[in-house]
């Protein structure tokens, strides 16, 4: 595996450095090179590759169903990249490199994400409008959504679901790091960069508590409740919004509020 490509011409900044360093996202500056199940991400531009990872976490899952599996799987890799694009971009606007082949993912044997890896952290640049940042999402995430909609039974809509949630949860997380000047900047960028990820609404971004905490209802199922031994997210649509409520403010007293990524 190579993990060194020329730079883009533009340094990463302090502060988008330390808050990728700091994130709660799952990664590491470079790829095990012993471990075989570090895959780059062009290879989820592929509709086969979805197949198979989808298959192993439907089976993970307990469901034999290929549906629940392929959500939950591009989820899954979404929370994770996306945790770290939000996060450099909440920071001082920096926008990290959209490139397939500049991404690594640690995918384990359920076809679960463990870990990203953006080896030398490239930058496309800094800018501050969040329609920039919804151009770099969708420039990343929009083949992976195409090739994991042709793999099987679930439609556009409800994959772009999954990838709103991660990043309404990234989102959520740069929340509670921010200083209390900066989050209602916070919000409403959240609720910009995940109303445009779409024509319709997947999410909506909720303020919650005092001290708040930013948080989402989706409007879309991942389908994890179809698996064995498995519950509805604390976000789901299927669930009344009183209980939703109940439990999001539970994981905000427990400090577990989630990061957008399957668990």
């Amino acid at each position: 595996m190579d993990f060194t490509y020329e730079p883009v011409g533009v340094g990463i900044s302090t502060l988008a450095e330390r808050a990728i360093t700091t994130s709660p996202v799952p990664h590491r500056s470079r790829p095990d090179p012993d471990d075989p199940n570090w895959r780059g991400v062009t290879e989820l531009c592929d509709p086969a590759t979805w197949r198979e990872i989808g298959h192993q976490y439907s089976r993970s899952l307990e469901t034999a169903h290929a549906a629940p599996g392929l959500l939950c799987s591009l989820q899954h890799y979404a929370g994770r990249a996306l945790g770290l694009m939000v996060a450099a971009w909440c920071a001082d606007g920096t926008l990290l490199h959209p490139g397939h082949e500049r991404w690594w993912a640690l995918i384990d044997q359920s076809g679960a994400t463990l870990e990203v890896s953006l080896p030398g952290t490239p930058v496309l640049g800094r800018d501050q409008d969040p329609s920039a940042l919804v151009d770099t999402i969708r420039c990343h995430m929009d083949p992976l959504v195409d090739a994991c909609v042709e793999a099987g039974t679930v439609t556009r809509r409800a994959a772009l679901g999954g990838v709103a949630a991660s990043c309404a949860g990234a989102f959520g997380a740069a929340h509670r790091t921010a200083g209390s000047k900066r989050r209602p900047s916070v919000e409403m960028d959240a609720d910009l960069v995940t109303r445009a990820l779409s024509d319709r609404p997947l999410v909506t971004m909720i303020r919650l508590g005092d001290p708040p905490v930013l948080v989402h209802d989706r409007h879309t199922c991942c389908l994890i409740r179809l698996g064995a031994q498995r519950s509805e997210c604390n976000s789901c649509p299927q669930i009344p919004e009183e209980q939703r409520r109940g439990r999001q403010q539970r994981r905000r007293e427990h400090g577990r509020i989630a990061t957008g990524s399957v668990q």
